[in-house]
């Protein structure tokens, strides 16, 4: 039978009706199902909609010597998984379904019983160990009891192990380590001001659970913290959220403002908070772009300290502060009423009014300050103009040897923006109100605190 014959076979109905909190993990279960009972899902993937508009499909078409099949995850962004449809044809029998169907079969159930069950919960085995870089020395090593996580100090960098799901495949394993560690290290970036990167030029090691334990025993854990009570407690005071009588709501009084406020005698430390917060990062889509963005520019700015020609990174490195912001913010639209110029008919439009919401942003975590309005408005209007003309921000090798200023206007041209200087320790710190403030909010919505 041709391809196209297995897209033409009346489909095997399954119901899945699984939660739509629950459909990655199921997906990821199914997969590891089915390396371990059939093979590696060599696919390919597509996901698309419906006439329903909260209907999407998920469509897998997996090839291998022994069969063809086509199976669609009916996908509703309401309920979850509703159904599979399978489509199979046996390559080595050249007929539909068989016996390979049946173990695909029994694999999507099982997957469905682990989920029901709640088997999925335990979603780590062993643990990973990378390597991860940081300009400055660390005050010591870490032990974070809220991930299960250690960050032991070295020399020639750092260790971070952590929580890890074993594979078959160690490129398997490797690829999705990787990705974890990433979004730890963009974390202890936004945490702590200091850019933290995955050593690119190293390998990921499995650790059990074991080695861990004693790796545990055999560690000195003594790496010093900074106090964040008043960050955690004295803007959510001044934004209305409960706090001591006679609690201070100076802004001006908040600690962690800048790099240097992270330092206690030349040694990097980190805030006590910091498992606490790293989950709170983590737990949500947002707050994971927003922690990943902001270690973007930061890359960017680097390039431009190491290399003459790096100048050309200040405009990606502008786009990617607007971009740590913005993925914070509320991006749905509101309707407004305006009356026709012509005909003088109310009208009803869509606006996303971004921009408003951006200044909001920086007006309320950045405690109404006028400094930091004024430059964050003049970064929108940069950020504005090089992703809609593709013109860069800030020439080249504009303070040239024993040559003048190019003068344009108004102003001259120049390889940075006047708040250059500024606007990254700025840009953590608005990201670092903004992420204690709700993980202030969380801790008091949750039922313990009802």
């Amino acid at each position: 039978m041709s391809p196209l014959h297995t897209y033409r076979l009346p489909p095997r109905v399954i119901p899945l009706n699984i939660n739509k909190d629950q459909v990655d993990y199921f997906l990821e279960i199914l997969w590891d199902i089915f390396t371990e009972t059939i093979g590696p899902v060599t696919c390919q993937h597509s996901y698309g909609g419906t006439n329903d508009p909260q209907l999407y499909i998920y469509s897998v078409r997996w090839v291998s010597n022994e069969f063809e099949a086509v199976l669609n995850f009916h996908n509703h962004t309401a309920k979850g998984l509703v159904l599979l449809k399978l489509r199979l044809i046996d390559r080595e029998k050249n007929v539909p379904f068989g016996p390979h169907a049946d173990k695909l079969v029994r694999a999507i159930q099982a997957a469905t019983e682990k989920i029901r069950s709640g088997e999925h919960g335990s979603i780590f085995d062993c643990y990973a160990k990378i390597k991860i870089l940081c300009d400055s020395t660390l005050s010591g090593s870490y032990r974070i009891d809220e991930l299960g996580m250690l960050l032991l100090d070295g020399a020639g960098g750092h260790e971070l192990i952590y929580r890890a799901k074993s594979r078959k495949a160690k490129s398997e394993f490797d690829f999705e380590a990787k990705k974890c560690a990433v979004e730890y290290v963009s974390a202890l970036t936004v945490l702590s001001q200091h850019l933290f990167v995955v050593s690119e030029n190293d390998g990921v090691d499995i650790i059990s659970v074991q080695e861990f334990e004693d790796l545990v025993k055999s560690s000195e854990f003594n790496g010093e913290y900074i106090d964040d009570t008043p960050l955690f407690g004295l803007y959510g005071a001044k934004l209305g959220m409960p706090s001591e009588p006679g609690s201070p709501a100076d802004i001006g009084e908040v600690i962690m403002l800048e790099a240097k406020d992270f330092r206690v005698n030349g040694l990097l430390c980190f805030p006590s908070r910091l498992g606490e917060l790293i989950q709170h990062i983590n737990g949500d889509l947002k707050r994971r772009q927003a922690s990943k963005r902001f270690p973007d520019a930061l890359r960017f700015r680097r390039i431009r300290e190491q290399y003459s020609d790096g100048d050309f990174g200040v405009s990606y490195e502008l786009v990617a502060y607007v971009a740590a912001i913005e993925a914070l913010l509320d991006h749905s639209k509101i309707k407004n009423e305006i009356s026709c110029k012509n005909c003088g008919n109310k009208l009803t439009i869509e606006n996303y009014i971004i921009s408003k919401r951006f200044s909001d942003f920086v007006n309320t975590y950045g405690g109404e300050s006028e400094a930091m309005n004024r430059e964050f408005k003049e970064l929108y209007k940069h950020r504005s103009k090089f992703v809609h003309t593709g013109m860069e921000l800030h020439a080249s090798n504009t303070l040239r040897p024993n040559r003048p200023l190019i003068l344009k206007g108004k102003s001259y041209v120049a390889a940075t923006p006047s708040y250059y200087h500024n606007i990254h320790e700025w840009t953590g710190f608005l990201l670092r109100v903004y992420l204690y403030f709700t993980a202030y909010q969380a801790s008091h919505d949750a039922p313990d605190n009802a």
